[in-house]
């Protein structure tokens, strides 16, 4: 990750706390907006290093990316690189396709487990990445918020999207941190039911929206649903 440094390398010299508290500043959630930057540095990664040997054999065992990672990588590849990635996938298919003992059938239902597996089961190169890195933001800002000053930070930051709240609320056990915590998002989730409403209250021309009002839609977008590409389980 950054600076080629591990999580747990980062939690170790004191970036990681150092990452969660920057993160405070931003109005979405927390462990959204950490993984948002990895994501971004590891389809640079891939773009970077398409040609290496390593890199293809890594792709050709897991037989892709999922959906929502090929389409994040045409928005940053130029065509001849996406090209080159779809050429060796393409070409990969084609040979087991004629090599394969099995019936076309259950060879092709194979196949779309595979396929079906890159996004559900984190098999593709970038997911499984992040769902570790998830893992370890989960449990290092769950030992953050212990710390009554850090709590009182939580409360004015852009606090978790539902699916991360969720996951760190049942991670937690201390129940005084959890009520903190739960009585914290029914109140972000107050504050952008104002915003909401105000958009929807100034829809005639006279009113003028203010700026947190224009973003209110995106805003609970986000906090319902998590960044794009954010998994439930």
């Amino acid at each position: 990750m950054k600076n080629n440094k591990t999580i747990k390398e980062m939690c170790f010299d004191g970036r990681m706390e150092e990452r969660i508290k920057k993160t405070f500043n931003s109005e979405g959630c927390i462990i959204c907006s950490l993984l948002r930057d990895d994501e971004f540095e590891l389809l640079c990664k891939w773009v970077g290093n398409r040609e290496k040997e390593e890199f293809k054999q890594r792709l050709l065992i897991t037989k892709g990316f999922c959906n929502h990672h090929f389409f994040n990588l045409e928005k940053l590849c130029d065509p001849l690189g996406l090209t080159q990635l779809e050429k060796l996938l393409l070409q990969e298919f084609l040979r087991e396709a004629e090599r394969t003992d099995k019936e076309k059938t259950e060879w092709l239902i194979a196949y779309r487990q595979q396929q079906y597996n890159l996004s559900d089961k984190n098999i593709c190169p970038i997911c499984e990445v992040l769902s570790r890195n998830e893992s370890e933001y989960i449990r290092h800002l769950t030992n953050f918020l212990k710390d009554r000053n850090n709590m009182k930070l939580y409360h004015n930051s852009g606090g978790l999207c539902t699916p991360h709240f969720i996951k760190i609320y049942s991670f937690l056990e201390d129940k005084d941190i959890k009520d903190k915590l739960f009585d914290i998002q029914k109140r972000h989730i107050r504050i952008l039911l104002e915003a909401l409403s105000g958009f929807v209250n100034k829809k005639d021309a006279r009113w003028k929206r203010t700026e947190d009002e224009n973003k209110s839609y995106i805003r609970g977008l986000l906090k319902l649903s998590g960044r794009e590409g954010t998994k439930w389980r």
